[in-house]
């Protein structure tokens, strides 16, 4: 004889609170991973040009194109003065823009 507990075996009561408990635990996880990607950082990033003449001056362009104007530090670069450089720029904007 099976123990059994409202006119149904007590296999079956486990049965329900384990798949109960498996679908909570799923919508607990779907929950923690939608907020992850709703709360998270959010960051901006900007590549760009940049001349440094050692001692001198560093010139950026702040526009994000890779050109820089054929001012002095331009032409420091192809006398062989100065140095041509990348500048990466990140910004964290934070959870929400």
């Amino acid at each position: 004889m099976t123990p059994e507990l409202f006119g149904l075996p007590v296999a079956v009561w486990a049965l329900v609170v384990s798949l109960l408990s498996f679908g909570a635990a799923l919508f607990a996880l779907g929950w923690q991973i939608i907020k992850h990607f709703l709360d998270g950082g959010r960051v901006r990033v900007y590549l760009n040009a940049a001349i440094w003449e050692p001692g001198v001056v560093l010139a950026t362009n702040h526009s994000g194109r890779m050109v820089l104007k054929n001012n002095h530090s331009a032409w420091s670069v192809t006398r062989g003065r100065a140095l041509e450089l990348a500048q990466l720029v990140v910004e964290n904007l934070g959870g929400r823009p």
